[in-house]
């Protein structure tokens, strides 16, 4: 060995300590700096700078000291998603007293002393605890956590360059279309995703999975916001209820279980967490929803990668997050359904822990009770949800331990009971117990009826009970149930030409792309749709199947099989055996939705589909190999450039998607307009609060989530009440367009205005919407 050999040694070990002392001392000062920071921007009342410091704060400082006082050693990205959770669980426990209290408990200052508060108690508990404990306890927080890699070079960069270059343009996208311009900026901004994606896979096969799991993260976030940031107001479906609990909490200053919306006002995430935040960060509701709570749940695909890790290499791990980014319920109604998004979080987290089997029995206990208690609270249908799949587990397991050796540790029992008893005693407490009930009996009525099931999503399923129903159908069935169900004075109109009618379904303009493909003989709208049946049933049913049967094979074969792969098969299993369920009895989705339950069970069945398609190349060698690795990332990459809507919107002729157009299905049922904001302001402040008001289901969420009113859905002509308000959100000339919502299927529906205007003063216009008082109809 030469001297300049050993000066070189020398200097790097300088500059290892070096770099150690400095991360060293960021771990010491830069929480304690934060939180000051937090306090002076917080009592200043600043604008920006607030939320962009206090957010962080709030979402991970208060987790790490939890998992510093549990001892739970974690690192990295792992370590950041589990601080993520506890937070929440800590931010909702330390937000309900506030919310009991009430008055000025709820405000800036008492939020910022509930924090503060908080992370002292936590501070201090950990530190009694680790001096207790004695030398050697690990579980400290790490903010820069892992082993340390020289610096990246500009190809490890790109995913994080391109993942945040798709955030801008996905944020200028959105605000673009809003204004009634173009979908360009969108369009580059997934394009950017895939790039993002691609280099993510690349990075994390070089070994570098921070990096990757970055680049992940924020092309999840940008998908997120295309559809989050639309709208001038509060757009889509459930989260418009949503918005009115959370307003509710805000104008009362305080929470309290039950009312007219037991269910949503039952489920912390909805009112207490986003209160809390909104007070604290000093942004308004609705943001809290769009912007906070999307940068939470783009941490979901990052767990499925980290989780897929158990079982295909580090860069299938990553295009598994890419499956999950690009189904369709991620692109379109997960930033609709904000609670589900909290739940999916802890369940995340949860899930992570089985590939944890260095921590103690009590330990582990500890840890997936504080995360099945953040998650009743949350979301009680996901928690309802995951004790099925807990049940279904324990009885697999049951089965399979006579032929196959079982190294799994522990059971899936207990974890069912205790998560069952939380969310009966919760539902209970808070008094969504019945409105649940009625939900699943209306679901298991519908069943044994036999009827059609009323939604959309099994147009893309390879094995349901039989054909859906056609929209004409579930409307005509629709139209029967509001004139049998109407008010005894609704006046019966018999006039042929008052009957309404379903209108087509919405198709883009062929682009010269599509034009192209036609002038070749090939219908631009009959591609996209199936190649959309062909990525969503092959692949993300068909390869989860292939995936569990592969993996089972393994387990059979394997006479020693790892814990964690053997309770990932069982989970699975679960997850198959409820969406089967649901696709042989279409009808108990109806309420909850096929897509909803498949995207939750989508993080054990992400690595299933990609160990079905890297599974065929195992076997070869050479260029052969590379085709198929090569094959893979195809496929995976086109799965997300179809299902974010980029290649319909290329050629055009196939419906149009909500992040994309200012058009489409979504678009008329979910879209809040300036238009339909000053109509609802108008209402808030003429109408009395006790006002009878009826409208179609576009007007009923904007009612129900921008005024204290309780408006009945059911615009019918001849089922109209004589006594009530009508409120029309979309009148074009003498005609009336409508929509009502059947399960997730959006039905647009028309008739002729004079059917439910004649006889009613016009109280309110201004542009498409109107709004006509009592009176006598035709």
């Amino acid at each position: 060995m030469t001297s300049a050999t050993v000066a070189m040694g020398g200097q790097r070990r300088i500059q290892n300590r070096r770099r150690d002392m400095l991360t060293a001392a960021l771990r010491r000062t830069l929480p304690p700096a934060a939180l000051a920071m937090t306090n002076v921007l917080v009592l200043s009342g600043a604008g920006g700078p607030r939320a962009a410091v206090a957010l962080p704060v709030a979402l991970v400082l208060p987790g790490g000291l939890v998992l510093r006082l549990l001892a739970v050693s974690r690192h990295g990205w792992e370590w950041l998603l589990h601080a993520v959770a506890f937070s929440l669980a800590a931010l909702m426990g330390a937000a309900l007293p506030l919310a009991l209290i009430g008055g000025q408990a709820l405000s800036p200052a008492g939020c910022l002393a509930a924090l503060d508060m908080l992370i002292v108690l936590l501070a201090v508990a950990g530190l009694i605890a680790r001096r207790s404990a004695g030398p050697g306890r690990a579980g400290a927080p790490r903010l820069i956590a892992g082993r340390q890699r020289r610096l990246p070079g500009p190809a490890a960069t790109a995913p994080i360059a391109c993942g945040i270059a798709a955030v801008a343009l996905a944020v200028a996208g959105a605000r673009r279309l809003n204004e009634g311009g173009g979908s360009g900026l969108t369009e580059m901004a997934f394009g950017l995703v895939a790039a993002a994606l691609l280099a993510a896979a690349m990075v994390a096969r070089r070994g570098r999975p921070g990096i990757a799991a970055g680049g992940l993260y924020l092309a999840a976030l940008a998908v997120l916001f295309a559809t989050s940031l639309r709208g001038v107001g509060v757009s889509g479906h459930d989260i418009k209820i949503e918005y009115r609990v959370l307003l509710d909490v805000l104008r009362r200053d305080t929470w309290r279980p039950g009312g007219a919306f037991s269910g949503f006002n039952s489920c912390l995430s909805l009112t207490v967490l986003p209160a809390f935040l909104s007070r604290l960060l000093g942004v308004t509701a609705l943001d809290v929803y769009r912007v906070c709570f999307q940068i939470v749940f783009a941490l979901v695909p990052v767990a499925t990668f980290m989780f897929a890790r158990l079982l295909v290499p580090a860069g299938c791990a990553v295009l598994a997050g890419g499956l999950f980014v690009a189904f369709p319920a991620f692109v379109n109604d997960m930033p609709m359904v904000t609670r589900q998004e909290i739940a999916m979080v802890f369940f995340a987290v949860a899930a992570l822990n089985l590939r944890c089997t260095r921590d103690t029995p009590r330990r582990r206990a500890t840890v997936l009770a504080v995360l099945g208690a953040g998650m009743t609270v949350a979301h009680y249908t996901t928690t309802y949800v995951v004790v099925a799949m807990l049940i279904t587990a324990w009885g697999i397991r049951r089965a399979h331990q006579r032929w196959i050796p079982s190294g799994a540790t522990g059971g899936w029992g207990r974890p069912a009971l205790v998560l069952g008893t939380m969310a009966v005693a919760w539902a209970v407490l808070t008094g969504s117990a019945p409105a649940f009930a009625a939900s699943l009996g209306e679901a298991v009525a519908a069943a044994a009826s036999g009827r059609g099931a009323e939604t959309g999503a099994y147009q893309y399923a390879l094995v349901t009970a039989g054909p859906a129903a056609t929209d004409e159908e579930v409307f005509a069935r629709y139209v029967d149930a509001v004139r049998r169900g109407s008010a005894p004075d609704a006046v019966s109109v018999s006039t042929p030409g008052c009957q309404p009618w379903v209108k087509p379904r919405e198709t883009a303009r062929l682009t010269p792309v599509g034009v192209t493909m036609a002038r070749l003989g090939v219908d631009p709208g009959a591609f996209n749709r199936y190649l959309r049946l062909l990525l969503s049933s092959v692949l993300f049913q068909g390869g989860v199947a292939l995936g569990c049967v592969v993996l089972w094979w393994w387990l059979y074969r394997s006479r020693r099989p790892r814990p964690t792969v053997a309770a990932i098969a069982e989970l699975a299993a679960a997850g198959l055996v409820l969406v089967s369920a649901l696709l042989v009895v279409p009808q108990l989705g109806d309420s909850y939705g096929l897509l909803r339950l498949y995207q939750q069970t989508l993080l054990p069945f992400a690595p299933l589909i990609m160990l079905t398609l890297i599974r065929p190349a195992t076997r070869l060698t050479g260029w052969a190999r590379a085709a198929a690795r090569v094959a893979v990332h195809v496929v995976v990459l086109s799965c997300l450039l179809a299902m974010t809507g980029l290649v319909p919107q290329l050629t055009g002729g196939y419906q149009p998607q909500l992040s994309l157009n200012n058009s489409g299905p979504y678009y008329r049922a979910e879209y809040t307009s300036a238009s339909d904001v000053a109509t609802m302001a108008w209402v808030q402040r003429t109408l009395p609060r006790a006002s009878w008001v009826v409208s179609d289901d576009q007007g009923t969420s904007d009612l129900r989530a921008m005024t204290a009113l309780f408006p009945e859905e059911g615009m019918v002509p001849g089922a109209l009440p004589v006594a009530a308000y009508l409120v029309l959100l979309s009148v074009d000339g003498d005609q009336v367009d409508a929509v009502t919502l059947a399960g997730d299927r959006v039905l647009n529906y028309r008739f002729p205005l004079h059917c439910v205007s004649a006889g009613r003063p016009l109280l309110y216009a201004n542009g498409p919407s109107r709004v006509y008082g009592p009176g006598m109809s035709p």
